[in-house]
């Protein structure tokens, strides 16, 4: 269709990157799969920032209040945190941590490092570098800037209620995914019909053999990011071949007795010139290590040994495994009920929140490849390599959170905690009391009370309501505005924000004048919330772990000034300030910190400390606008729009911030096939 750059049907960004495309093969097919599944399928994987922050807190601490304090704020299985099923679906060691287990393996703190993968080849690495994460992208000495991989985003969301619930006697559903906004999107709409298959969805563009969230013939499906724990860290002994003595550099490892090779590739970049870019076409070459466990993160010592830090993920070079899954769910032969659609579902490795609506049923069903760990690792932290420490097998189908047609009525999921007892992964520590799927469950229960039931317009309504919600204010500032309540000096910003939480804490512009509704609100909490390196979320820990509250490493906001539309996803910040203030002021608490951390167990040192973050809060806004009173502070709404990255020629432009998915299915069948 476009043998070269002149050809009429050749899209321009080809001329512009002046590159002719080539045949697409059954191989590309599979390099996308396995970025896709690479990047939006997986959890785990922080077991070294985990360590480090242990380490950080048994310095400070000493050992037994260290443990007790990381299993506070690890939130590894919460009693209040919001879930998609009450059914308890144990999963992973809920003991707390033990450091003292055989496997586990700590990274010196400090200790001497050498780059894993992606380094720049022909380059000098920095010295001195604490990160033993690889990177995500590489600044090149001219100036560019190449990405290794997209970032990925929440996928949100689901809101699926029984016929019981609804005014048709019938299920009802609005699901969707968000995967980010792009020109042109990365999900491409499709409808497939042929022997064995009939469906209409949307798919990874690339990857889109099948139907990935959609609809058959008499139900649908979508998903929501589960990020259950798939990824271990592993710490792999480094040799040399020659068996001279091993460093930080050698690219050998041990396998039992023998030193084995790390498999070394060279991944090449060409920068072509553009009418943006001018210039000579330069070429960049990178080097990516791997072990039999998996890519090399970077090298370093325990214990003084040098060692290898590894990422192994369980569905790594298995990638299209999954596609039995989803050729299952396009299959109307295969999918005839809530029960086939959760054995279909369980054929999908990724790690994926899934959800079903027919006539009859609705159903949730959570994925995923997940190891069994041995018992002599502690999952939250690196662990040894061998067959000691190594994977014991899979959990099974019924060892996976699922429900059909559960009590309540409904299912709801915005990427919160799958089910009780379910653990979350190592790099996930924001399953605790607040989560943004409240805003959509209290929505939904609120139009469900009582007698009352819901048509597919009061469900679509709940989830647009929920879409304009700030979900970080609407659940903080309640006991926020408790521990400042009788500070005079601070009256006028606490009626403020009283009354934009009253009104449902939204960013909308609903009468369409260019600003919010209470834009004075939102700018004063904004900046209260964080300000450069001021933050009250940080204050109200600050009085026990003084400095930690700058090591604790969980980013304090989900902010849409972010541009991506994806907001208040997965911040552990929230449910921090919440659960703690409420034990601090007396209030009910169900997993209570084993202590208080706001004034370090003083309520009135507490209440001071909030009540100080508010006036320099208001002092900083103040200034910064220049103006003499709160109700005068003004917020650019446009901060918030939702900018797509324009991946080809033409752009698209911004829109007005909401937190939705970016396709939506709005689902009611009336019929279906004889059962």
């Amino acid at each position: 269709l476009c043998p070269t750059l002149l050809a009429p049907s050749c899209p321009g960004e080809y001329a512009a990157l002046q590159e002719v495309p080539e045949d697409w093969t059954r191989a590309d097919v599979v390099y996308v799969a396995s970025l896709v599944g690479g990047i939006f399928g997986k959890g785990g994987g922080g077991e070294v920032r985990n360590a480090a922050w242990l380490q950080a807190l048994t310095e400070k601490f000493g050992r037994r209040e260290a443990l007790r304090t990381y299993d506070d704020l690890r939130a590894e299985n919460d009693p209040e945190a919001p879930v998609t099923t009450t059914v308890r679906t144990p999963y992973g060691d809920l003991s707390g941590l033990d450091p003292s287990k055989p496997g586990v393996a700590l990274p010196d703190v400090d200790g001497p490092t050498a780059p894993g993968s992606g380094t720049l080849l022909g380059r000098k690495a920095a010295r001195g570098s604490t990160s033993l994460q690889a990177p995500t992208a590489i600044d090149l000495p001219d100036g560019t800037r190449l990405s290794f991989a997209l970032e990925p985003q929440g996928m949100s969301n689901a809101i699926l209620v029984t016929g019981e619930e609804s005014t048709t006697g019938k299920p009802l559903a609005v699901i969707g995914p968000q995967t980010g906004y792009f020109a042109p999107q990365l999900l491409v709409e499709q409808a497939l019909n042929g022997p064995g298959i009939a469906a209409r969805g949307v798919a990874f563009a690339g990857t889109n053999l099948f139907v990935q969230l959609g609809r058959g013939v008499d139900y649908a499906w979508s998903a929501t990011s589960a990020s259950s724990d798939n990824v271990d860290t592993v710490v792999e002994r480094l040799c040399n071949v020659d068996g001279s003595r091993a460093k930080v550099t050698s690219t050998g490892y041990r396998v039992g007795r023998t030193c084995r090779p790390m498999k070394s590739n060279t991944h090449t970049e060409t920068t072509t010139p553009n009418a943006t870019a001018p210039g000579p076409p330069k070429t960049y070459e990178f080097r990516v290590l791997r072990t039999r466990h998996g890519i090399v993160q970077q090298r370093t010592t325990v214990d003084g040994t040098p060692v290898a830090i590894v990422s192994r993920r369980s569905t790594y070079g298995h990638e299209v495994d999954s596609v039995i899954g989803f050729g299952q769910l396009n299959d109307p032969g295969s999918v005839r009920d809530a029960a086939s659609f959760q054995r279909a579902s369980s054929n999908i490795d990724f790690t994926f929140n899934w959800f079903y609506a027919d006539d009859r049923d609705i159903s949730y069903y959570s994925s995923g490849l997940l190891p069994i760990r041995s018992p002599k690792v502690e999952p939250d932290l690196p662990h040894w390599a061998g067959k000691r420490f190594g994977w014991k097998g899979w959990l099974d189908f019924a060892g996976h959170a699922r429900e059909t047609n559960p009590e309540s009525g409904y299912l709801v999921s915005w990427n919160n905690k799958q089910a009780p007892g379910f653990a979350a992964a190592d790099n996930v520590w924001s399953y605790g009391p607040v989560y943004r799927s409240l805003a959509l469950e209290d929505r939904l229960r609120a139009a469900t009370a009582g007698d009352r039931r819901v048509d597919l317009a009061d469900l679509t309504g709940v989830m647009a309501d929920a879409a304009t919600v700030d979900s970080r204010a609407a659940y903080t500032l309640p006991m926020l505005l408790k521990a400042t309540s009788g500070d005079k000096k601070s009256a006028a910003a606490r009626g403020l924000l009283r009354r934009w939480l009253r009104d449902g804490a939204h960013r909308v512009d609903r009468d369409r004048d260019g600003s919010y509704a209470h834009e004075s609100a939102i700018a004063l909490f904004d900046t209260w919330w964080e300000s450069g390196r001021a933050s009250v979320a940080k204050d109200v820990l600050r009085g026990r772990l003084g400095r930690l509250v700058q090591q604790l490493p969980q980013g304090i906001d989900d902010h849409p000034r972010l541009g991506i539309g994806s907001a208040w996803n997965g911040i552990a910040w929230y449910g921090y300030v919440d659960k703690d203030l409420r034990n601090a002021l007396g209030e009910p608490v169900r997993g209570a910190y084993h202590r208080v951390y706001c004034g370090d167990g003083s309520r009135k040192k507490c209440r001071n400390a909030v009540a100080n973050s508010l006036r320099k809060a208001v002092a900083r806004a103040l200034a910064a606008q220049d103006v003499d009173r709160v109700g005068a502070l003004t917020y650019d709404k446009h901060e918030d729009d939702i900018r797509s990255t324009a991946a080809g020629l033409i752009g698209v432009r911004p829109i007005d911030w909401q937190n939705r998915p970016t396709f939506q299915q709005v689902i009611a069948f009336e019929g279906h096939r004889p059962r």
